[in-house]
C-alpha cells in the first residue's frame, strides 16, 4: 500500500465520511479518487496532500515528504525525504513549545493556536519551495 493509499484511508476512516464525500472535500471527483486509492495514479499532487494533511489536522511538509519519500526509486533521495518528514515535527514542535511558557494561562491557549496556524502556513509555503526545489 502505498503512502498516498494510507492518507486517503485514513482520511476516510478518522472523518467517517462516505468516498463521495471525500473526493467532494478534496475537490477531485470520485473517479480520480478511486484511482488513487487503487493505485492507479500512484502520488497524491502537492496540493491535494496539503488538503488531506489539512484535513487530518497534521504537519502539511511532513505529508509531503512522506509521499515523496514513498515515490522516490533511489535510496539517498527517499532518505532526504524522511529526515524532512522527521524534521518538520521537530520543528514545529521547537516552535510552539518555548511559547507554552511565556504565555499567561488565560490567553496561552488562543496564542498557541494562532502560533501554530503560522507554523502551518510557513510549513505549506517551505512543502512548496521544497517541492519546487527538488523537481528542478
Amino acid at each position: 500500500m502505498t503512502k498516498t493509499q494510507q492518507l486517503i484511508a485514513e482520511l476516510h476512516d478518522a472523518r467517517d465520511w462516505s468516498w463521495y464525500r471525500v473526493a467532494k472535500e478534496l475537490g477531485i471527483t470520485p473517479q480520480r479518487l478511486y484511482d488513487f486509492r487503487t493505485g492507479r495514479e500512484p502520488r497524491l499532487p502537492v496540493h491535494l496532500a496539503l488538503r488531506v494533511a489539512e484535513l487530518l489536522e497534521r504537519d502539511p511538509l511532513a505529508v509531503v515528504a512522506e509521499i515523496e519519500a514513498d515515490r522516490a526509486k533511489r535510496t539517498e533521495e527517499r532518505e532526504f525525504w524522511m529526515r524532512v518528514a522527521k524534521s518538520a515535527a521537530a520543528t514545529i514542535l521547537a516552535l510552539l513549545l518555548p511559547l507554552a511558557s511565556v504565555l499567561d494561562a488565560p490567553t496561552a491557549a488562543k496564542d498557541l493556536r494562532d502560533a501554530f496556524n503560522h507554523a502551518r502556513h510557513y510549513a505549506k509555503w517551505l512543502a512548496r519551495l521544497l517541492r519546487l526545489r527538488v523537481a528542478v
